[in-house]
């Protein structure tokens, strides 16, 4: 982790357009959206470490919890990429995020299927607290599918 001030002052730069891009859906995004997108993923400074994937991902996820999902290594990169790790690239570390969010998880959330239960469960009372978004559903629903194919 960074210092709080640096992460503060980079969430401050970026603040306007991340909530301007609250109001947009996956099914809506078009290419100003995506280039605007970049400049919250390239502007917030969380991580002391070049790798920026993760560390910006996981915040975006709470800023921008219905265009976002959190991306992490053990589970997300494994199960897309059969790795781990990528390039500390903040170029490629874009690039990879994207490639994550319109390959896999809105393809997913878009999905009449999906979209049909993620609504009943997150209007479930009950539901599980990660349960904070459709998104965050997905992410789960990949941790559930890796942590079973561990066991196997």
């Amino acid at each position: 982790m960074g210092e709080f001030n640096d992460f503060l002052s980079s969430l401050s730069a970026v603040w306007g357009e991340a909530m301007l891009l609250q109001q947009r859906t996956p099914g809506s995004l078009l290419e100003p959206d995506w280039a605007m997108l970049r400049r919250v993923f390239d502007g917030i400074h969380c991580m002391r470490s070049g790798t920026t994937l993760v560390g910006n991902s996981k915040v975006m996820a709470h800023l921008l919890p219905n265009l976002v999902a959190p991306v992490d290594r053990a589970y997300t990169l494994t199960f897309l990429f059969k790795c781990s790790r990528i390039k500390n690239d903040k170029e490629l570390e874009w690039k990879t995020l994207r490639k994550i969010l319109d390959g896999f998880f809105y393809p997913v959330v878009r999905s009449p299927l999906f979209q049909e239960k993620a609504l009943k469960r997150l209007a479930q009372s009950n539901r599980s607290n990660w349960d904070t978004s459709e998104l965050k559903i997905v992410d789960n629903l990949l941790i559930g599918l890796v942590k079973l194919q561990q066991r196997q």
